[in-house]
């Protein structure tokens, strides 16, 4: 919340006259809870090998041949294209649930909107997506 405060302040002269100022702290306090969520899945995690014994269970996945690799890497750049082409509030909703792993919840609390309105947005964008992976799955073979 602090942090949403100085941004406020900061941004203040930016404020038109007569806009929703409560809509506007939201969309910074929003946008904040986002980069948080980006840097905790981008930040490096630590583990500490001196931590104990019986580390010699541990099995090191071994990478997947070229084909796999290939294969792989153009399955995720048609879901990211797919992605692109849906609406920004069908987009905003499937990477919140799917990329940042909100629960429905946290979801429906950072829209300000029901679970049930959450719940329908998503099903429609998968249903969406599942469309557009498909089609376009369709147009590469």
């Amino acid at each position: 919340m602090q942090e949403t405060y100085v941004r406020a302040i900061r941004g203040a002269e930016s404020l038109r006259a007569g806009s929703n100022v409560k809509s506007w702290l939201f969309t910074i306090l929003r946008n904040i809870r986002l980069n948080q969520l980006r840097h905790q899945r981008t930040a490096p995690k630590f583990i500490e090998l001196d931590a104990g014994e019986g580390n010699t269970d541990i099995a090191i996945e071994t990478s997947p041949d070229p084909y796999t690799h290939y294969v792989g890497k153009t399955e995720r750049e048609h879901v990211r294209e797919a992605i692109q082409q849906l609406s920004s509030e069908l987009r905003e909703i499937i990477l919140l649930r799917e990329f940042e792993e909100l629960t429905y919840r946290e979801i429906a609390n950072l829209l300000g909107c029901p679970i049930g309105t959450v719940m329908s947005r998503l099903a429609r964008a998968r249903s969406k997506l599942r469309t557009l992976v498909s089609v376009s799955d369709a147009t590469l073979s």
